[in-house]
């Protein structure tokens, strides 16, 4: 789910460029030319890929636990739920702070974000 959701963040710019490509419309070249990344989409590809990570180290503790390699799968029953609980408000913040960021700036300095 983490990395869907990384994919129109990171990717914007060849997405806008095959669009142009394809629509020939001057509208898609512009947000090509003023992609960029912002500290905030910045901030939420970090908590994306904390809980991808996180995610990933469970699913392995899990197998080991399901073959016997592991006695207790500690990482899924104590810490997993409570880190993607905390992301989940991060990523919340991170959104809000973007979308506040967006609506202070004036609109001739507004970037395609």
């Amino acid at each position: 789910m983490c990395l869907v959701c990384m994919a129109p963040i990171v990717f914007r710019h060849p997405m806008a460029l095959f669009c142009y490509r394809c629509t020939q419309q001057a509208f898609f070249l512009s947000v090509a030319k003023r992609a960029i990344l912002s500290r905030y989409e910045v901030r939420f590809l970090q908590l994306l890929a904390a809980a991808a990570l996180v995610n990933f180290i469970t699913w392995v503790e899990v197998l080991c636990y399901k073959y016997g390699v592991i006695e207790n799968a500690f990482i899924k029953l104590y810490f997993r739920n409570y880190f993607i609980a905390c992301v989940i408000l991060a990523q919340c913040a991170a959104i809000y702070a973007l979308s506040m960021y967006t609506l202070t700036l004036k609109p001739e300095t507004k970037k395609c974000i």
